[in-house]
């Protein structure tokens, strides 16, 4: 019972973490394009939330597989995310939402600490990582229904002013919680890291998160948001937009953790998933208005939620116990190469072509580079 109590209060904290992570982003892209900043400026301030990541995931989760104390690095993440989301409070420079978004991306490295905290060294771990997910697109898409209310009413700052306080709730929370430590906490060795970072299967994995990353960063977690805009679409609108695409990552997820494809190959499931954010990405140009714009999203969240949902659960699955949390920073690291360079791409491709429909159709064929990559590559064993 105890138990139950203490995974409902993690579960929670996850909800307002992520909550505090996304209750701006939606408004962020129009909110720097009214300030004058240019697509590919706004595409390197989106960026610098995953270069951070990219940087910092490795040896953050090398760190903990040493030290071994999860909460610790969670209480850092925390802290980092009340300091993002206070700058832009001081000021509207760009280079205040550059810090604001790298501090964002600082906070979001420890990720890694809720995700191994919570599955480590448990039987049911694609059950605990759909519902950890489930929490996650929770905590998002409660903040884009609140955001958009607050955003047409009160504006942008108060929006950050709202993250700041329900990330300092969360860490207000943190010490009531019951977080399992890493397992076999041991000395930093420069060869299990290489070990780990040489897992075939890992990396294949990695990078294929790294390409789902790209086409979500390079779309519905940035210039979806700028194109519905331009479209006439109202901050309450943009706020729909932005729930749609997690409400159905919240389904989604829940049918992962229930089992529902336990019967598909792996290629397969990761052929669909690719498939769908390619469909996603070819639907967005012929969107005119915002209920199509929302019917593009509820797709886009599936196909995003499922391969994430999937990768996250199997990353670490061929690596020693004491290294899971490594294995997992790796993954998490590789897939910020997306995050980073999704939205850069993106402002570059629309200040190059003026157009975005033309630029969700570039996206686009990443995505369907995956379909084909994934039925070359991946494992023709059910999940």
């Amino acid at each position: 019972m105890e138990s139950k109590r203490s995974d409902r209060l993690f579960l929670l904290i996850v909800t307002l973490f992520w909550f505090s992570q996304y209750i701006f982003v939606p408004f962020l892209s129009p909110h720097l394009a009214a300030l004058g900043v240019t697509a590919s400026l706004s595409g390197v301030i989106l960026g610098a939330y995953g270069f951070s990541q990219l940087v910092l995931r490795i040896p953050v989760s090398v760190s903990e597989d040493c030290i071994g104390r999860h909460k610790l690095f969670m209480v850092g993440g925390l802290t980092a995310l009340v300091l993002g989301s206070s700058l832009p409070l001081l000021s509207s420079s760009p280079v205040v939402y550059l810090f604001s978004r790298t501090l964002a991306g600082v906070s979001a490295s420890t990720w890694v600490s809720y995700t191994v905290g919570f599955t480590g060294g448990r039987s049911d771990v694609k059950k605990r990582m759909g519902q950890l997910i489930a929490a996650n697109n929770l905590g998002v898409m409660l903040s884009y229904i609140l955001g958009g209310m607050l955003y047409e009413a009160l504006g942008m700052k108060t929006l950050y002013a709202v993250s700041a306080l329900v990330a300092a709730s969360a860490l207000a929370l943190l010490p009531l919680c019951k977080v399992k430590n890493a397992e076999k906490p041991h000395a930093f060795h420069i060869r299990e890291v290489v070990e780990v970072v040489k897992n075939r299967r890992l990396l294949l994995v990695s990078l294929m998160g790294a390409l789902m990353q790209l086409i979500v960063f390079a779309t519905a977690q940035s210039f979806v948001s700028n194109y519905a805009k331009e479209l006439g679409v109202s901050g309450v609108g943009i706020s729909l937009i932005a729930i749609a695409f997690n409400a159905s990552g919240v389904a989604a997820s829940t049918l992962f953790s229930r089992g529902l494809f336990s019967r598909m190959s792996e290629r397969a499931f990761w052929a669909m998933g690719f498939g769908v954010l390619a469909l996603y990405c070819l639907m967005l140009p012929v969107c005119n208005g915002l209920v199509l714009i929302i019917l593009a999203q509820l797709l886009g969240g599936v196909g995003r939620t499922l391969l994430y949902t999937h990768q996250m659960a199997v990353c670490s699955a061929d690596v020693p116990p004491e290294s899971k949390t490594t294995a997992m920073g790796v993954y998490q690291s590789i897939y910020s190469l997306g995050m980073t360079f999704g939205p850069m791409l993106m402002g570059r491709f629309i200040d190059a072509t003026g157009s975005y429909h033309t630029s969700f159709l570039l996206i686009g064929a990443f995505a369907l580079a995956g379909v084909a990559w994934s039925w070359l590559t991946g494992d023709q064993k059910e999940l």
